[in-house]
Parts: C-alpha cells; structure tokens; sequence
C-alpha cells in the first residue's frame, strides 16, 4: 500500500489502473499512433466470415441497421472466452411481434457465431457515457 494525495491505494489496484489505461489505448489508437478513423475498425475474421448469414437474419428480422461494437469491434476478443456485442436499430419497432423479432434476432445470432450475443437497442440507450463507449468502437455490418 503507497499513499497518494492523502488516500492509500493498493499497488494491485495501481497495476490494474495502468493496464485498463492501456487496453483502453489500444482499442482507440491504430497501427501508426494515430486515433482511428471509421473506416479503420477491425473486426473478427469470423463475424466477416458470417456477413452473407447475417445479412440473412437482418432481412428476416425486419433489420434497418446492424453494428458491433466493443471489444469485438476493437479485434480483442478471445476466440472461446468473450460475448459479441451487436447494436441493432428496427425498420419498424412500434409493429406487433417486436419483442419476437429482438429475441429472435438474438437467438440466431448465437446460434451463428456458437458463443453468447449482447444485443443493444440503439433507441434504448439512455446512459450517456455507455452510448459514447459505443461511438467510439462501433463498425457498421449491416445498413438496409
């Protein structure tokens, strides 16, 4: 335990602060030090392996627009150990059989990939600094 400016910190905790600061880099800045771009999001090798499935499931769910976002979004997630996380806005959310499309959508797409799906609905996004976390990684894979 150290003291800095008159509270004590554990130095895991200062380890751990240091490291969250770089992963937090890595997922803004690109290969040359500069910010990214919007063009310049990379994304796993297995979600643009599925595009054509997915486009499937959009046009079948009532799609108007699909995005990962988050660490898949960032080319950090390990391949057996993290969710994907999709933000997904409808062509028509106030229609009957809403929430059977969200669900349904939702299942598929774990069916597709094998591994839990986080699923956001762009509207219902209230948390000011959640949605700009989104902003920051989001990479579109779908527009209808």
């Amino acid at each position: 335990m150290r003291f800095l400016g008159g509270r004590a910190e554990h130095t895991g905790q200062r380890r751990n602060a240091e490291y969250f600061r770089y992963a937090w880099n890595a997922t803004r800045v690109g290969p040359l030090g500069r910010m990214k771009q919007e063009g310049d999001a990379l994304m796993l090798k297995e979600i643009e392996a599925r595009r054509g499935e997915m486009e499937s499931l959009c046009r079948e769910f009532g799609v108007r627009r699909l995005d990962v976002f988050g660490s898949a979004a960032a080319n950090m997630v390990l391949p057996a150990t993290s969710d994907l996380d999709f933000l997904v806005e409808f062509e028509s959310p106030g229609a009957p059989g809403y929430a059977d499309r969200y669900f349904g959508l939702l299942e598929a797409l774990g069916d597709l990939f094998g591994r839990r799906v986080d699923l956001v609905v762009e509207s219902a996004m209230r948390n000011p600094y959640f949605r700009q976390s989104v902003e920051r990684t989001r990479s579109q894979l779908y527009a209808a």
